[in-house]
């Protein structure tokens, strides 16, 4: 039998699994926090850091936070540069969650 739903070592499964798996596409509302950086010929350039969670917790709906995100994307000097996501592991196990648990009762 595995861990406990909602555990430490659940979550840290859940984390190994994420970790993983080539991130190109995934829900918004997946996302804590996404960090971007641009740098040309050893030269850093561009940093910024959005804290979705915030955002979130000032009222900003999904729609708006996106927008949010392709406005700061349309900022990188040159269009070049990396993205990274911190994803919020308890949502994608708590939804993982419940869909496995809706199929497993169809079964």
């Amino acid at each position: 039998m595995g861990p406990l739903l909602g555990t430490t070592e659940y979550l840290k499964q859940w984390e190994d699994i994420i970790d993983a798996v080539d991130k190109t596409s995934f829900p918004i509302r997946f996302v804590r926090s996404v960090s971007f950086e641009a740098s040309s010929d050893s030269r850093f350039e561009f940093s910024k850091k959005i804290d979705i969670q915030f955002l979130r917790d000032e009222g900003f709906d999904d729609d708006s936070i996106q927008e949010i995100i392709t406005d700061t994307l349309l900022d990188f000097p040159d269009n070049n540069g990396e993205m990274e996501f911190e994803l919020d592991i308890e949502e994608v196990a708590h939804i993982a969650g419940e869909i496995t648990n809706r199929y497993l009762q169809h079964c």
